[in-house]
């Protein structure tokens, strides 16, 4: 990475960074994007450079999270129980949640810009929803729903523990609610 590509990139999260600390201090609707550029100390053109609007700086939020899962799935092939590998891959999902600036999350899971809901193609999504059609397979995962079903009904879950965790400002062990959380759903599902 040439120097100026280290430069261009720092000013992006410098950018990112003060957006997502004004998100959170006056919430999205209050801030602008002038706003944004005092505090990163940036032109506006500066901005635009690196952002189309105020909503894409929660792109970055998203890519980071997005790349921690592919690298995840690529790094732990299934080869056990698929109940165990959905426990794993929930746990791994709560985490890269948890390693996210909490100020920072709370702002990105606002409803304005966060659905609760699965998005089919989020790499999330496509793991939650191979790890139940293996289960399903092998007879480990009721077959009374179907994965699409299962998927949604997880995703939603787990993202709801995230946000729950989120509204009472990190005050207890993320991991631990969400090992209880996937503890109590896995029992539900199975065969």
């Amino acid at each position: 990475m040439s120097d100026r590509q280290k430069q261009a990139n720092r000013s992006k999260q410098k950018i990112a960074k003060a957006a997502l600390s004004l998100f959170q201090k006056k919430g999205y609707h209050n801030v602008t994007i002038e706003d944004i550029c005092k505090k990163a100390d940036v032109s506006v053109g500066g901005f635009y450079h690196h952002f189309s609007s105020k909503g894409a700086v929660f792109e970055i939020v998203m890519s980071e999270i997005t790349g921690k899962v592919s690298s995840y799935v690529r790094a732990h092939p299934s080869g056990g129980s698929a109940r165990e590998d959905l426990r794993q891959f929930l746990l791994f999902f709560a985490q890269c949640h948890q390693e996210i600036d909490l100020g920072v999350l709370q702002a990105w899971l606002n409803p304005s810009f966060c659905a609760l809901g699965d998005a089919p193609d989020d790499p999330s999504v496509l793991e939650i929803t191979r790890l139940i059609q293996a289960g399903q397979s092998s007879g480990e995962i009721t077959e009374q729903f179907s994965p699409r079903e299962l998927t949604t009904h997880l995703f939603v879950g787990a993202k709801g523990v995230i946000y729950d965790w989120c509204l009472h400002a990190g005050g207890y062990d993320l991991l631990q609610r969400m090992n209880l959380y996937i503890g109590i759903e896995l029992c539900g599902i199975s065969a």
